[in-house]
C-alpha cells in the first residue's frame, strides 16, 4: 500500500522504524526502488541494521539494540 501511494505522490514523506518493507511486507512483489527513489518523496530510516530500505533512504537515523541501552534487563516472572 505505501509503496502504491508513495508511486502516485499521495505519500510524500515516509517514517520507516525498525522494518524492512523491501524484503519483509505483505506485498513483497510490489515494493520496489522507483517508489521509493522518487525525487519528490523523502523517505527516513530507523534501524540498527543496513537493510534495503534504508538504501533506499534519504536519511538514515541510527537506532539503539536493547545491549546498547543502559539498565539491567532481566525475567521479572516469580
Amino acid at each position: 500500500l505505501q509503496d502504491r501511494m508513495l508511486n502516485d505522490g499521495v505519500l510524500n514523506c515516509y517514517w520507516v522504524q525498525c522494518n524492512n518493507n523491501m524484503q519483509a511486507g505483505p506485498n513483497i512483489n510490489t515494493e520496489r526502488l522507483p517508489g521509493y527513489r522518487n525525487p519528490e518523496n523523502f523517505i527516513v530510516v530507523s534501524d540498527p541494521y543496513p537493510t534495503a530500505t534504508a538504501q533506499a533512504a534519504d536519511l538514515i537515523l541510527p537506532t539503539a539494540m536493547w545491549i546498547e541501552k543502559e539498565g539491567a534487563y532481566g525475567n521479572a516472572e516469580r
